[in-house]
């Protein structure tokens, strides 16, 4: 896990609006929404060396405690020849 900066607060800013689209930064092509509490000392981790080929796709599962959202999804990586471990974070093509 990444240490949090002790002095990063919400913003309560959204996006899109005129106060967050005037606080929006950019590092090396990486741009920072100001909807979450980056702190002016931060910066992006992942290099912007390469642009993805086409727009990804990010589909979300969001249910209550303890109904089977990680097994479900565990079940569907591993019908998809992904294997999943603990502390794993399954990144690919599907």
């Amino acid at each position: 896990a990444f240490p949090s900066a002790s002095d990063s607060v919400p913003t309560g800013l959204v996006w899109p609006s005129p106060e967050a689209e005037g606080k929006l930064r950019e590092v090396d092509g990486i741009k920072l929404y100001p909807t979450h509490a980056w702190t002016d000392d931060m910066n992006p981790i992942v290099p912007a060396s390469s642009a993805p080929g086409a727009t990804p796709v990010v589909i979300g599962v969001a249910a209550d405690s303890g109904c089977g959202k990680s097994t479900f999804l565990r079940r569907i990586l591993g019908a998809l020849g992904t294997e999943v471990t603990p502390g794993h974070t399954a990144i690919g093509d599907m």
